[in-house]
């Protein structure tokens, strides 16, 4: 058997493989700042879009749906204000994937014709291809006025580099690879092809075993 080194590096908790940049690169930069310029109200619980960005730098928010995709894991700062139409309530809430945040944007219809805003912020740590976004309640008591809302994010940390190597002794003919889960929410991240590297070296080989005492090489006649 031929022990061999085998290394792997990477962002943690994506599988990204390989060098990470450096903090000035532009790779690991992700911010956006949009508005919604229309009313909106609510017939079901429903995604707030966007007709107006500002900042969309790393090209991780998607105005259509008003979902912000992470592509570098690490710590988010996000922040909305939202604007209450006249003669409705106001619930708009804060999404990661598909599990509500502690961050609510409130006011009840107390005065009919008064144009009231919300607002709210939070930090919160995202993996590779988690979705944040805001969802109006769904109810039609429930809309956003004109303006409706703006919503901001950007990356204040990115996740630290992990490493992995491992020892193997392996036998002529063994194969070693990477296995990447095949289950959603799992892959094997690479920033435009950059990343994912493998290797290994071999440390030292397996000795040819020994003649047994008082056996030696046969004599040629």
């Amino acid at each position: 058997m031929l022990p061999l080194l085998l290394g792997l590096l990477g962002p943690a908790a994506c599988w990204a493989l390989g060098p990470a940049p450096g903090p000035g690169s532009s790779e690991l930069r992700s911010a956006f700042s949009a508005a919604r310029t229309t009313p909106l109200e609510g017939a079901s619980e429903m995604a707030v879009t966007f007709d107006k960005v500002y900042v969309n730098i790393g090209g991780d928010f998607d105005a259509a749906t008003g979902q912000f995709r992470c592509r570098v894991p690490g710590a988010y700062f996000f922040s909305f204000t939202a604007g209450k139409a006249p003669h409705k309530s106001l619930s708009v809430m804060l999404v990661r994937n598909r599990d509500e945040v502690e961050a609510l944007a409130f006011d009840e219809q107390r005065r009919p014709s008064a144009r009231r805003a919300a607002s709210q912020s939070a930090m919160l740590q995202l993996d590779y291809g988690d979705t944040v976004w805001l969802r109006l309640h769904g109810a039609p008591q429930y809309a956003l006025g004109a303006p409706g809302a703006t919503f901001s994010g950007y990356l204040v940390y990115a996740d630290a580099d992990a490493s992995q190597s491992v020892m193997l002794a392996l036998r002529r003919g063994d194969a070693v690879w990477l296995l990447s889960h095949d289950h959603d929410g799992y892959g094997a991240y690479s920033n435009h092809g950059k990343y994912i590297t493998f290797s290994g070296f071999l440390v030292y080989p397996d000795l040819a075993p020994a003649d047994p005492p008082g056996l030696g090489a046969p004599e040629l006649l």
